[in-house]
């Protein structure tokens, strides 16, 4: 892959922008080309979140290794007060790298996340335009429910795609109303 090219999966959240191309050199130390100086984790982190385009190159072998790099800041994430991931959690991801579970995997959580998404930016939105009402912790209260009723029903309809929603197929669904 040159160098310059975004993966199909970098392009989410991103600016248009070229990325910014980080150097990690054998002593472990990455370098920032772009402001040329040494960086940590802790910077790439900001400098994503700040939605800049980030890709990391080997400075011997030139392979890119975002992605390593990428995980390592989940892990620094995920051993933090506040992990996103529970253990229940993790252990069924490690479990769908078995067969062609994957692929399609893959392709669900990036069209899920990138829901996930816009209906955050909806809702920062709804929050912002409601300020100005009479009621708006109503208002907030209804659209968190709403989301999170669609976030479950999208989850369940992954999972029993998968044949991971815990029931036996001779086992017939619910037919009661949640909620």
């Amino acid at each position: 892959m040159h160098p310059m090219s975004p993966s199909r999966g970098d392009r989410a959240g991103m600016t248009s922008k070229k990325p910014r191309i980080i150097k990690k050199y054998p002593n472990r130390r990455l370098y920032d080309t772009t402001d040329s100086k040494y960086v940590t984790l802790a910077h790439i982190r900001e400098l994503l979140l700040a939605g800049e385009q980030v890709q990391v190159f080997d400075s011997i072998s030139e392979e890119e290794i975002t992605r390593q790099i990428l995980m390592q800041i989940i892990t620094d994430q995920e051993n933090s007060d506040s992990p996103l991931f529970s253990t229940d959690l993790l252990a069924k991801l490690i479990r769908l790298y078995q067969g062609t579970v994957p692929n399609m995997f893959h392709e669900h959580m990036e069209k899920s996340f990138d829901m996930f998404l816009q209906q955050q930016s909806l809702y920062q939105q709804q929050v912002r335009s409601m300020l100005g009402t009479e009621d708006p912790l109503k208002a907030f209260s209804e659209l968190t429910r709403k989301n999170l009723e669609t976030w479950r029903e999208m989850q369940e309809n992954a999972l029993r795609m998968y044949g991971l929603d815990g029931r036996d197929d001779d086992e017939p669904e619910d037919p009661a109303p949640r909620g």
